[in-house]
């Protein structure tokens, strides 16, 4: 009897437990999950409201620009002497290389049809923008790269109506050109951009870009403005010179160069030109560069006008690498920036003033200087013959120089014209004597120039102080630190006494150009 209600108690806590449980469960069931539950209703009316106000901002800038921006199509006619000549030996119709104007840093126009050597005629395609339009007809601003080497144009509007243009001109140092169609009929002044002015903008604004990227017309991205005053380094497009560009993650492809960059007024603050990409990357990975409108003004206006570009020239070079100086520089030299001067062309403005190798200019007339690329953007835009004083830092010291500014020379003389290499070339007789520093990987002998000043660069360590410089065998040293080196004895002396961290300014004369540059090299 005892076992009995023993087990028959037992089975009654079993069922009382389960009850319970399952009550528990039940509960908790019916409890909202606070993690996860989403209140669709959730987003309020004043939400909503402010959403919709960026969403009207976008597509009224749509509307307002999207008329301005023009497809071009370019095409190279083959030429006759081209068709006689053999097969082998015909010339192959110039087009962007797919590594594009900067080497690892392709730019927009890749195309998107891109022709074999022998297909004629070159056809490519990009993007424009109408600045003017008046009883002579209506322009259009584009890179020059999207019409090199072409001379047959069409351009597209926004209501898909095809028009011939004419080459006004094209300015090879800033990368622009300008078009010239004769519609049939006027068009409406909403078709004419807004230029704005580009030394507003700042970093963080909205950056709307519109163009064809791939062949898709009317294309228009938003992102910000992500940087001010980028130059681009590696390679060449034709003689260009990517300085003072403007930044930006708005996703922009093959086909967007020429187009717009836009401010959320409407305004047209920059014509897209280059983009960086990642290894063999072709589109965008959010890195875009457009050209400020303030620069493209002064040269649209000349182009229009005269069909050509005429800018001061000053006569000096500086490397990309120093058109900002380091910390390094600006302490070696006593100065809080400037444009470093790191060559200076024979019988230019420069020259004739007395400007030296190692000035540091921080002045141009009133404006102060701060980098070599403000430097150059008062040079182009001051008219030639206009005399101007410089104010320069040399040996520590400020002096003033006045000099009268030049006509720029054709991009193509100025290249042929650059400093020459190695002089006459007059070996020494015999084996010359050699110094080798280990600390800086160096290894060096008197030139076999006997007309150049310094010491020849034989030998550079891998992975030294020297190769980190960027000094490489032929190289001239010619100075180090303040001390001036004519000789292998000067060479040994300019180096003692170095302690590690030190980092020591060297003058060099590049193999083969004969130009100088400016390196750091510090010491382990």
């Amino acid at each position: 009897m005892k076992r009995l209600l023993f087990a028959k108690a037992n089975n009654l806590v079993v069922i009382v437990l389960s009850i319970l449980l399952g009550a528990t469960l039940a509960t908790n069931w019916a409890r909202p999950n606070n993690s996860y539950a989403v209140d669709p209703q959730t987003t309020t009316a004043e939400q909503k409201a402010t959403l919709k106000q960026i969403e009207d901002g976008f597509t009224g800038i749509a509307e307002k620009v999207e008329p301005a921006v023009v497809t071009i199509d370019a095409r190279a006619t083959p030429k006759a002497q081209d068709e006689e000549a053999p097969r082998a030996q015909r010339r192959r119709p110039q087009q962007d290389d797919d590594n594009g104007p900067f080497g690892d840093i392709p730019d927009f126009f890749r195309r998107f049809g891109v022709p074999s050597p022998d297909s004629a005629p070159a056809r490519s395609g990009g993007s424009g923008v109408i600045v003017r339009a008046d009883g002579k007809g209506v322009y259009v601003l584009t890179n020059n790269h999207v019409v090199r080497s072409r001379d047959k144009f069409t351009i597209t509007l926004q209501d898909k109506t095809e028009h011939p243009a004419t080459l006004v001109g094209t300015d090879v140092l800033t990368d622009l050109a300008v078009l010239k169609m004769e519609p049939n009929r006027s068009i409406p002044t909403r078709y004419v951009a807004t230029l704005g002015d580009s030394s507003r903008v700042r970093v963080g604004q909205w950056a709307i870009a519109i163009g064809s990227p791939l062949s898709y017309d009317q294309t228009l991205t938003v992102g910000v403005i992500s940087a001010k005053g980028r130059s681009l380094q590696g390679g060449s497009n034709g003689g260009s010179q990517y300085t003072d560009l403007i930044q930006t993650d708005a996703a922009i492809n093959p086909g967007n160069s020429g187009g717009p960059l836009v401010n959320i007024d409407g305004e047209v603050v920059g014509i897209n030109v280059a983009i960086a990409s990642a290894g063999g990357a072709a589109g965008n990975i959010g890195i875009g560069f457009a050209i400020p409108i303030n620069t493209a003004k002064t040269v649209v206006s000349q182009l229009i006008d005269s069909g050509k570009v005429t800018r001061g020239w000053l006569g000096i070079t500086n490397a990309p690498a120093n058109a900002e100086l380091s910390p390094a520089l600006r302490e070696h030299y006593g100065v809080e920036g400037g444009a470093l001067v790191e060559d200076v062309v024979p019988d230019s403005p420069a020259a004739k003033a007395g400007l030296q190798v190692e000035d540091v200019i921080t002045k141009f007339g009133n404006e102060p200087i701060n980098s070599f690329g403000d430097l150059q953007r008062m040079v182009s835009t001051t008219k030639p013959n206009t005399r101007v004083t410089l104010t320069v830092v040399r040996d520590r010291k400020q002096i003033t120089l006045p000099l009268t500014l030049e006509t720029r020379p054709d991009e193509g003389a100025l290249a042929n014209g650059r400093p020459g290499g190695k002089g006459g070339n007059r070996p020494a007789p015999g084996q010359p004597d050699s110094a080798q520093n280990k600390v800086f990987g160096l290894t060096v002998q008197p030139p076999t120039d006997r007309s150049v000043q310094g010491v020849e660069v034989v030998a550079v360590a891998p992975a030294s102080p020297a190769e980190d410089a960027g000094i490489q065998a032929g190289d001239i040293i010619q100075r180090i630190g303040r001390t001036n080196v004519a000789d292998l004895a000067g060479f040994r002396k300019a180096l003692e006494g170095s302690k590690a961290g030190d980092d020591l300014v060297v003058r060099v004369r590049r193999q083969g150009s004969g130009v100088n540059s400016i390196v750091t090299m510090r010491t382990p």
